[in-house]
């Protein structure tokens, strides 16, 4: 017993660890890997502006349709979360009402069931 006991406290450190250690070095790694990225096309775009070779760039109509659809989906997205929430809360509370009332019910009525067989066991058996 005690040294499944210590094994299961050394498993759960173990994984502890490499939970904490294993999301900060995922995020570090993605964080390296996105400013790669970043500089080898930041020289890529370089050496085609050195070149004269046309460089991929967006117009400012496209930016500002960007940050329009941007702020719409925004808008859009919090309006439904939260009108998803306000019909959400009473639906969750009468549940949990439900479930507080429904269950001691049930069981009074097996137990009902349970104590009607014994009286009528009872009446025939006498």
């Amino acid at each position: 017993g005690l040294a499944l006991g210590i094994l299961w406290i050394v498993a759960y450190c173990v994984l502890l660890g490499l939970a904490v250690v294993g999301t900060i070095a995922l995020a570090a790694l993605s964080c390296i890997n996105v400013h790669e990225r970043a500089v080898e096309f930041a020289r890529q775009q370089r050496r085609m502006r050195e070149r004269n070779e046309p460089v991929q760039d967006i117009t400012c109509c496209q930016l500002v349709v960007g940050i329009v659809i941007g702020a719409l989906s925004m808008c859009t997205f919090g309006t439904v979360s939260a009108a998803l929430t306000l019909v959400k809360g009473p639906l969750v509370f009468l549940s949990c009402v439900w479930q507080f009332l429904l269950r001691p019910l049930w069981e009074l009525l097996q137990l009902a069931g349970a104590m009607w067989f014994v009286c009528v066991f009872g009446g025939w058996c006498l």
